[in-house]
């Protein structure tokens, strides 16, 4: 359980950002606590990853291609698709080791099935399901690569074994807060033209707002990744932001007090409006009231040439004398 999130900022001005904004929580299988280091990993001189979900399989994963995401010119989509790659390979290891090996097998004996009982393989399948089902559900990862190459900025989300890109929107969010996050982004209308302090507040905002889903933690990790620079071509290009965490979190104080007393006002003001129409009404039905009342209350005129106190008499049946 927990958020991270990216935006890309700056691109107007010709000086293209990225900032990325996480909690501390981490998850190892059962277990959920937030030691104080960040969860983002610096791949390059502008490449990090951020990631979300089991801490172990996300590191294992890292380990395994951590020397092919070193390349010097790598893209970042090409680096999260090394990524989901070897997250499907690490997926199938664990498979193994959970369904096949205890019946002897591995994934080269599993493929000779048409020498195996049917019933026995439609068991096999069924349990390789099953536990792909919980891996999906309690123990997979899902990682934002952000960063720039030749092409630009760029934010690249894995999910499991796939990679999309994220440019078009210019932001993500992945763990259990990423809905509240990007739901945030999405109603600020938040595009990659912000500026880069725009930028930099609305991921933190996004990260704030994140909170209010289960089991994100309060702690928040800010990092920066610029543009590469080639007239230094040795110089990184990620850097650590937290040095701001205090600044910001008094700014997110103040606009969350400011957002409160306009609120009041607004509800205030509307109070008022809506009393008196309330009471507009009220009047107009008052009115109405009265106008019934006083129709009811005036006499009724009798026919012209009858005087309505003289006796009546019957009338005479047709042709009585």
């Amino acid at each position: 359980m927990t958020v991270c999130v990216a935006v890309i900022s700056g691109e107007e001005s010709g000086r293209p950002t990225i900032y990325g904004v996480m909690d501390q929580m981490l998850t190892s299988g059962d277990i959920e606590f937030e030691p104080p280091q960040p969860k983002y990993t610096i791949l390059g001189r502008s490449l990090a990853v951020m990631f979300a979900g089991e801490s172990s399989l996300h590191r294992q994963t890292l380990d395994a291609v951590r020397a092919s995401l070193a390349e010097p010119g790598l893209g970042v989509g090409r680096a999260a698709q090394i990524y989901a790659s070897q997250h499907d390979a690490e997926r199938r290891r664990i498979l193994e080791t959970r369904v096949l090996a205890p019946l002897g097998l591995d994934w080269e004996s599993w493929g000779e099935q048409r020498r195996m009982k049917d019933a026995f393989v439609l068991g096999v399948k069924d349990d390789l399901r099953l536990a792909d089902r919980e891996i999906d559900e309690f123990e997979d990862v899902e990682t934002l690569f952000v960063g720039f190459d030749s092409s630009g900025p760029h934010i690249f989300a894995t999910t499991g074994r796939h990679a999309r890109t994220c440019d078009d929107v210019g932001f993500a969010a992945i763990g259990a807060g990423a809905r509240h996050a990007e739901s945030y982004l999405m109603s600020r209308g938040y595009t990659r033209r912000a500026s880069g302090a725009e930028g930099m507040l609305a991921a933190y905002f996004a990260k704030k707002r994140g909170e209010t889903a289960p089991g994100v933690g309060k702690a928040t990790d800010i990092f920066l990744v610029l543009a590469l620079d080639e007239e230094f071509p040795g110089s990184d290009s990620v850097f650590d932001m937290n040095h701001h965490n205090r600044s910001m979190e008094q700014i997110y104080v103040r606009e969350q007090e400011r957002a409160r007393a306009s609120e009041e006002k607004a509800k205030a003001e509307l109070d008022e409006y809506l009393n008196a129409r309330v009471e507009a009404l009220r009047k107009r039905a008052r009115e109405a009231s009265k106008r019934v009342g006083a129709a009811s209350a005036e006499p009724t005129q009798p026919p012209q040439g009858r005087d309505p106190a003289a006796p009546q008499s019957p009338e005479h049946p047709k042709g009585g004398s």
